[in-house]
Parts: structure tokens; sequence; C-alpha cells
């Protein structure tokens, strides 16, 4: 089970590096995963893994500042984006990966094993999306089903990604998903799937 890793982060430097040395130095199946960074907010580009070939850093500039309510959304959209550019070129070099894991900087990953027991379950659930949401609808492309997927955390099949385009191409639309990234990860999946979906 090959793993890409996602992070976006704003200003988590020590989180971002804590979690690449979880993934690197303490966990033992994810030595060789892909890991694609995104961050803001470390001006000085501190976060960088110049020897490590299997991980990418893009360093942007923060575009939110006091403007939370109207960019937030638009900010880890655009994140994810680049993230993805940057896993796909890595999936170029080490080949492809099965699962994308997306996770915030401030998100720890610390339990191993827990952490693939939950991925193997899914696997084996055939759905496209593993996620906490908000809500109690239920889909059948979605592992835990909602009306809004919360950012934190959340694992996605590559070949679903690449069959809809979902985290390649992500969009803002209407005043829900402006101001709540929730709900602009439940569109862009919504609006992804009318795309045909991998069998």
């Amino acid at each position: 089970m090959k793993l890409g890793f996602l992070i976006t982060a704003y200003n988590q430097r020590r989180e971002v590096k804590y979690s690449v040395d979880m993934l690197r130095n303490k966990w033992t199946r994810c030595k060789d995963s892909l890991i694609s960074i995104v961050i803001s907010g470390d001006p000085e580009r501190t976060v960088r893994f110049d020897s490590d070939d299997r991980t990418r850093t893009i360093h942007i500039k923060d575009m939110v500042g006091k403007r939370f309510n109207e960019l937030v959304s638009t900010s880890i959209a655009n994140q994810m984006m680049l993230g993805m550019n940057q896993l796909k070129d890595l999936q170029r070099e080490f080949g492809e990966v099965d699962y994308i894991v997306h996770f915030h900087g401030d998100i720890l990953l610390l339990n191993e094993q827990g952490f693939f027991e939950e991925l193997e379950r899914f696997a084996a659930s055939g759905k496209f999306v593993a996620c906490d949401t908000v809500g109690p609808q239920r889909t059948d492309y979605i592992e835990m089903g909602g009306t809004e997927i919360m950012p934190q955390l959340f694992v996605t099949r590559r070949d679903f990604c690449d069959a809809t385009g979902f985290l390649h191409i992500m969009s803002v639309e209407g005043e829900n998903e402006k101001k709540s990234t929730e709900h602009m990860l439940i569109g862009n999946l919504s609006r992804s799937t009318a795309a045909k979906l991998p069998m």
C-alpha cells in the first residue's frame, strides 16, 4: 500500500517538521512515502528537506491575513492544487501511490498501528474518500457520509482523484463555500463525481 501525503499548513513549522520526522524515522511503513508540503507563514523558508528526494516543500505568501472569512477556502483550495501537482511529479519519478492522505500542519499522526488499521478498513470498503463529516447524509463514495467534509484529515484513493479531478482542480462556488472549507470540500467532491468514477 503506497501512500502520498499532502500537508497544507500556515505557520506550523515545528509541527510539520515533527510530522515528517515521524513518518520518515518513527513509523516503519512510510519511510518511502511521497510527501508534498504547501506552507504559508514561513518567510525564512525554514521548512525544507533538501536531502529527502521524496519530500517536496512549496512556500507561498499568506493570502488570507485579516480576510479569513473571505479567503480561507480559496487559500486551502490553492494549497491542495499546488500540493497535488508536486505529488503528481513525485509519482513520475518514484511510481504511483494508492492513497493520498491530506492533513493540516497542526494535525499530528502519532499511532501508526491505529492509522493503518483504519486505512485498511477503508481500503476494504470500496469507497473513494474516508473523512470526518458533519451531517447525516451518506453517499456511495464517502466512507463516513455527511454534508460537510472536515479538512483537517482525510484520505482519498489516488485513482479516484485522477479520474475525477478531485483535489487536482478545486473551485470555490457560492457564499457557503467561500466562508467554509468544509462546504468547499464537499462541493468539490460533489462536482468532481459528475465525472466517470474508477471501478
